[in-house]
């Protein structure tokens, strides 16, 4: 659960924040060393003065759309063979941003989106149109998605622009809920 005011804080908080904080960003800088795009899709769920309790009904609305934006993109990319063969499943690490914009006019709930271990037979152009065309099946959608190549060693300014919530006090931006690692992705990053 996320609170748009700090939550309540226990004597040993502070320093398991600190810790958690680290291990999210060690674990999430190993991730991205596999991710070979970054993208950017908003939805049309505004944050202007809204209270705690929509934002949250905004956020769950926004984290069903990720799961169908997951699935759908998998099928598009890989047909059945990302339920075939585990190789094949498309890395997948949404970060949901916006909620702690509430003074911003113009500011909705927005995606920041690592992808990787994709078919290599696909286009920077061809990536766009199939996240684009699954993104905008979601009821909540907005027809604006940015996608961007993230060069070797490019990662980690991707990564830090990725969780700039987390360093406003929000640690729950990134959606573990619709992110998905391979399993032989995974094991390269348990033995390191």
């Amino acid at each position: 659960m996320w609170y748009t005011q700090h939550p309540p804080q226990c004597p040993h908080s502070k320093q398991l924040d600190c810790r958690s904080k680290l291990r999210q960003k060690v674990y999430l800088t190993d991730i991205a060393q596999h991710c070979t795009y970054g993208l950017t899709l908003h939805t049309t769920l505004k944050t202007f003065g809204r209270s705690s309790l929509t934002l949250l009904d905004h956020f769950e609305t926004t984290r069903h759309s990720l799961h169908q934006l997951r699935v759908r993109s998998n099928r598009a990319l890989t047909g059945n063979g990302w339920q075939r063969n585990p190789r094949y499943l498309p890395i997948f690490v949404p970060v949901i941003e916006g909620t702690v914009n509430t003074y911003d006019r113009n500011r909705t709930l927005h995606i920041h989106l690592a992808v990787g271990n994709l078919p290599e037979r696909y286009t920077e152009k061809d990536l766009l149109g199939i996240y684009r065309g699954c993104w905008l099946s979601n009821r909540c959608a907005a027809d604006d998605v940015k996608i961007a190549r993230l060069w070797s060693g490019q990662e980690n300014g991707w990564l830090n622009y990725f969780t700039k919530e987390e360093r406003q006090g929000r640690t729950d931006s990134v959606d573990y809920h619709n992110t998905q690692i391979p399993q032989h992705i995974l094991a390269t990053l348990q033995a390191a």
